[in-house]
Parts: C-alpha cells; sequence; structure tokens
C-alpha cells in the first residue's frame, strides 16, 4: 500500500515537472514569462479533492494613475526698500532783478571807501602797522580862501595820519579817521584837528575826498586885533575837499580846508587854508 501512494507521488512530482518545463518553453518561445498557468496548478503534495479548492483570483488591469506635479514652495520675497518721497518744494521764482547799469562819468559811488582797479593797483591795501592807512604833508596858503576875507599871513605845513576804516563805520559808507596838525610860519593861528575822511577813486587814478571834523586851535576869539582873526570858539567845525591823482601808493592832491563855528559863538570869521600835498597809501 505504501509503495503504491509513493508511486502515484512520484508520477504527480514528474508531471508538474513537464508541464513547467513545457511553460518555460514556451515562455521563452515568446520572450515573457506567465505565471498563471503555474498559479492554478495545486501543491503536489496537497491531497484536497479539487472541486473543493478555491479558484485564484483573476488579475485585471491596473490602470496608472497620473501624476501631478506639486507646485515648488516658494520662500515670500520682501518688498524693496522704498525711501519716502521729498515734500513737494515750491519752484523758484527766476532771478528777475534789473541789471545794473553802467555809469558813464565812470564815477564810483560817493563817499564810499571802494576802489576800482585803476585805484586798488595804486594801493597795497596792507596798512602799516595794521592800522595806518595813509600819511600826507603838504604845504598851504594861510587864510586863503572863497568862503572868507584874508586877514592873516604866512603860509602853513601841515601833516596828516589816515587810518584804515573799521568795521563799526561800514554804516556810513565806511569813512577813514584821520588826524592832523597845520603850523604857521610866522606866529599866525595854528590848529589840530580830527574826523573821517570819505574818498572814492574814479577814471584811471583820479580820487576826491570829503573831510569832517573838529579843530582845535590857539588864535583870538573875540579879541580886535588887525593880525588875528576873531574865531569865537577855541572848538570849531572843520571840513576839506581834496582831489588828486595817485599811482602806485603815491599821490599828488589839491587840498582846501576850512574852519569855523558855524555862528554858535559871538564872532565867527572863519579861516581858510588852500595847497598842494602829498600822500603815500600802504
Amino acid at each position: 500500500m505504501i509503495r503504491r501512494e509513493f508511486s502515484f507521488t512520484l508520477v504527480i512530482v514528474a508531471t508538474v515537472f513537464l508541464l513547467a518545463g513545457l511553460g518555460t518553453r514556451d515562455a521563452m518561445a515568446t520572450g515573457m514569462y506567465d505565471m498563471r498557468g503555474f498559479l492554478g496548478q495545486g501543491h503536489p503534495f496537497d491531497t484536497t479533492d479539487p472541486r473543493n479548492r478555491v479558484p485564484a483570483p483573476t488579475p485585471y488591469p491596473v490602470q496608472a494613475q497620473p501624476v501631478q506635479a506639486q507646485p515648488a514652495a516658494t520662500t515670500p520675497v520682501p518688498p524693496a526698500y522704498r525711501r519716502p518721497a521729498a515734500p513737494p518744494t515750491a519752484p523758484r521764482r527766476a532771478n528777475r532783478s534789473t541789471p545794473k547799469k553802467a555809469d558813464p562819468t565812470g564815477l564810483e559811488r560817493p563817499f564810499a571807501n571802494q576802489k576800482t582797479e585803476a585805484s586798488s593797483s595804486n594801493s597795497t591795501d596792507d596798512p602799516f602797522l595794521g592800522f595806518i592807512s595813509e600819511f600826507r604833508v603838504g604845504g598851504l596858503a594861510h587864510d586863503q580862501g572863497p568862503f572868507s576875507h584874508n586877514k592873516e599871513d604866512g603860509y602853513d605845513i601841515n601833516a596828516e595820519i589816515l587810518f584804515a576804516s573799521p568795521g563799526f563805520l561800514d554804516v556810513i559808507w565806511s569813512p577813514r579817521p584821520h588826524i592832523g596838525a597845520t603850523r604857521n610860519s610866522i606866529g599866525r593861528t595854528s590848529q589840530v584837528y580830527a574826523g573821517i575822511t570819505w574818498d572814492w577813486s574814479f577814471w584811471d587814478g583820479f580820487f576826491a575826498e570829503f573831510a569832517w571834523g573838529a579843530a582845535g586851535h590857539d588864535g583870538n576869539k573875540v579879541q580886535e586885533d588887525p593880525d588875528f582873526k576873531d574865531l569865537g570858539c577855541h572848538l570849531l567845525f572843520r571840513e576839506a575837499l581834496e582831489f588828486g591823482y595817485r599811482i602806485a601808493g603815491h599821490g599828488l592832491s589839491l587840498h582846501l580846508a576850512h574852519i569855523s563855528n558855524a555862528k554858535l559863538c559871538d564872532k565867527n570869521e572863519g579861516l581858510e587854508t588852500v595847497g598842494f600835498r602829498y600822500g603815500y597809501r600802504f
């Protein structure tokens, strides 16, 4: 009995391998190996009735699902920094100033200490010792002039120093302060004086000046003396005019000076001197 079952088993195994070999040959001939025929066979050692076996499930084709590409994650970019706009400004008005008209006479503004190109070339503009602007000497005719009668004789020697204009005098056109003295040759009225001088230059080296100040003298006040003027007061007003020409700092000018008390005292005969002066402007 045992031999019969063993022989039956060998027959089944041989049959399975034969069928497997045929399937392999067909697969090699077609280039494809089909496992369905092999899966439908029972196990060689399975003794279960084939009618009670559960059939293998029929395979069904699997449809490929389309793969959707996911959008790449993006890093948010911060907005670029923008400088705040400047507030609007009012439009500038065009400069409509009237152009300065040329002076046909070539004269500068009166009583201003301004130099033209010619006058600036005639002066070094470097005050001596930092404050002395000019030094002048001259010879004058005593008691000679158009505004008073002649009574005293002799000639006068005059010396004068002009100083650089200080800044606080800019409001009155920068006059130069001055001091001076006039000495009579025969002992008649002599004087010392001080004041301020306005000057301006024109043409090519010419200049004009006006001086105003006060003078003290050693002459008579009210004495009736035929050789001396009765000037009324010891302290008088002094005015002077100057007209000349200057080159390279050297100047030669015509000078006229007048002293009087403007009728503030009992007597007021007045005294004038006229002559030429030489000056050197530093």
